[in-house]
């Protein structure tokens, strides 16, 4: 049988994938499952489905940033906005791709989104960037280096296209191998821990007939 894992699609710029890699490593290492870290481009999804990212709605930029703020004093971590948002994402991405080691791979990650979202220093910075690298136990230049390359800058097209193909539409999405059940959004963390423990209460021979559902009215565009 295929090995359970959890691929966890994100990207930087998501207070919503922040707090939802804190939750989801626990629930990886309690029911025994791999957390595969994929650094997505957030945009390049949203260009793939036509659609736009919460912060290009005003109201909606500001209901998110509160949101997220009631829900990380709930779960008693921090959280503190950054000089910018959106910024630019890419190299930060790139530079998680070329950390390799999933052990390093976690440890970088989670650095990143500390210094975005938690610290409030933000990640344009490249010396905050080699910072989060070492303090991961990684030579700065070298990673720094490698995501420059051809290799990595592919790499993370091909994440993204992994994505799309996969059904990815936003971030964070996870997805449970070997089922390929996807769960998208920090509301459906709990339900990938119920799913992993073999208690999911959804009957998906039932729910496909959702998919099958077709609509009567349509948006004028």
């Amino acid at each position: 049988m295929s090995q359970r894992k959890v691929k966890f699609f994100f990207d930087y710029l998501s207070p919503y994938a922040y707090l939802a890699l804190h939750k989801m490593i626990p629930i990886s290492q309690r029911n025994n499952v791999q957390l595969e870290l994929v650094p997505t481009l957030f945009a390049a999804l949203l260009n793939h489905h036509k659609n736009i990212g919460p912060a290009e709605i005003p109201v909606k930029k500001n209901y998110v940033f509160k949101s997220c703020g009631r829900t990380a004093a709930e779960m008693g971590i921090g959280i503190k906005p950054p000089p910018h948002h959106p910024f630019p994402p890419v190299l930060p991405l790139r530079v998680t791709c070329a950390a390799r080691d999933p052990e390093s791979r976690l440890a970088l990650t989670k650095n990143i989104f500390d210094a975005v979202w938690c610290t409030g220093e933000g990640i344009e910075d490249q010396q905050v960037l080699a910072r989060c690298i070492t303090q991961a136990g990684l030579d700065p230049e070298k990673i720094l280096q490698a995501a420059a390359s051809n290799d990595i800058k592919a790499e993370l097209r091909a994440n993204t296209d992994m994505a799309c193909n996969e059904g990815v539409w936003g971030v964070p999405t996870m997805i449970v191998h070997p089922q390929k059940e996807l769960f998208w959004g920090l509301d459906s963390v709990g339900h990938v821990d119920t799913f992993l423990q073999g208690k999911d209460p959804l009957n998906l021979v039932d729910a496909a007939a959702w998919e099958n559902i077709v609509p009567s009215a349509e948006r004028k565009r």
